[in-house]
């Protein structure tokens, strides 16, 4: 089976100057034609190629692109150009952390549009607990208030409840080595050396009724078993998708020591 592993990004219909990037087609599964109509911005759904998909006389494969800028100005006369998706996002990530600097020290707004975050200290972070969000523009002032947009909710967000997600600069070995492997408890031979024991919470508040209280019981070993399931569907998930947002929702959830230890 051909490697798709190439995103094709428009130089015609982009501009780097207003961050508007554009790529082909949308994201197709493997045994299915791939999809070379119709443009996105959307780096995470567009379409992935093999090289044997197009013509590269007409198409150029390019490696080690340096910037967004510097592959603009390079091919400005190509209509379109093929780079390696895993590449392009970490140049996406730098360029957004450059970004974000910049305008820090300016004691400008803090999130750039392509960001990924997710929620905390606030309702919604329970109802979407883990959920990755991508930034759909730079943030901005509100009458005192930073926003932002998110794609695939409705309405802006303070960013206050949102922590930036760093997980674009996974290398295609480190990336590889995780998603080839399956997760099981065995994984994790440091948790049995722990002996855990139920943990019983009295007094918690009534979610229901003001002037009662409810007991709590967690069971740690429980709680992790179902955590490892969990992170198992969602590699399974990924390999038949091959839809990047289900690795980054593995990439958040797994801890770091687990990584540390597939890729060393």
């Amino acid at each position: 089976m051909k490697e798709r592993k190439y995103i094709a990004i428009s130089i015609k219909h982009s501009d780097s100057g207003k961050n508007s990037i554009v790529y082909w087609g949308t994201r197709t599964k493997d045994d299915e034609e791939r999809c070379k109509s119709g443009y996105t911005h959307d780096v995470e759904n567009c379409e992935l190629y093999a090289e044997e998909d197009f013509n590269r006389n007409i198409y150029p494969v390019v490696h080690n692109v340096k910037s967004i800028s510097g592959l603009m100005k390079e091919y400005k006369d190509t209509d379109t150009v093929l780079v390696l998706l895993y590449e392009w996002k970490q140049i996406l990530a730098k360029d957004n952390e450059k970004m974000r600097a910049k305008r820090q020290k300016k004691g400008a707004n803090t999130l750039c549009k392509g960001d990924k975050v997710v929620m905390h200290t606030c309702g919604e972070a329970s109802h979407y607990h883990g959920k990755i969000w991508t930034c759909t523009c730079d943030s901005y002032d509100n009458y005192g208030t930073e926003l932002v947009f998110l794609d695939g909710f409705s309405g802006a967000f303070a960013t206050e409840y949102l922590q930036v997600v760093n997980i674009d600069g996974i290398s295609e070995k480190e990336k590889e080595m995780i998603i080839n492997a399956p997760i099981t408890p065995e994984c994790f031979e440091k948790w049995k050396d722990y002996h855990y024991e139920e943990i019983k919470v009295e007094k918690f508040p009534h979610p229901y009724e003001k002037d009662k209280t409810c007991e709590i019981h967690l069971y740690p070993t429980s709680c992790f078993e179902g955590l490892i399931r969990d992170c198992e569907v969602i590699r399974q998930k990924y390999l038949e998708t091959k839809n990047e947002h289900y690795l980054d929702i593995l990439l958040h959830l797994l801890p770091e020591s687990y990584r540390m230890t597939k890729t060393n």
